[in-house]
């Protein structure tokens, strides 16, 4: 049990990269995520996921989804956000104002929600005096994503 919920804000690119894996990162923050990972994650199960990240990247199912950037597919990115409930239960936001979420976000939230079979979220942040922003469904591009995976 977690006394309190942890927050990470990252973007860092833990999804693909396995120096996140290794520890082979700076001190400072860095480490601390990098630790955090394997002790809330667990090393079997980010490895797992990383390789399943890399090997999305080597699939026609990343050239078909048209996540390609000078004729290579592009790798998958990780969500803004990571909370560590007190439940031990994990949960990843990607924060956008109005902005549109990118492909190889929504790759990244479903290997994570496949992978790691947890809560995934996209969050409208916008200041209080403005009228929120209009919603987008992404269910059918996720839902795309998460079969081809």
């Amino acid at each position: 049990m977690i006394k309190d919920d942890i927050v990470w804000y990252s973007s860092y690119k833990w999804l693909t990269k396995r120096r996140w894996l290794n520890g082979e990162v700076e001190d400072g923050y860095k480490s601390q995520f990098s630790d955090d990972l394997v002790k809330y994650i667990g090393k079997d199960n980010l490895a797992n996921l990383q390789e399943r990240a890399n090997a999305f990247r080597e699939k026609d199912a990343g050239r078909i989804l048209g996540l390609t950037k000078s004729g290579k597919v592009r790798y998958p990115v990780a969500p803004d956000i990571w909370l560590i409930l007190k439940d031990g239960g994990l949960k990843f936001i990607e924060g956008k104002h109005n902005e549109k979420l990118d492909d190889t976000q929504l790759v990244g939230l479903a290997l994570i929600k496949k992978y790691l079979d947890c809560s995934i979220a996209i969050m409208r942040v916008y200041p209080q005096n403005d009228p929120p922003p209009i919603p987008i469904d992404y269910s059918d591009s996720f839902s795309a994503i998460f079969d081809m995976l």
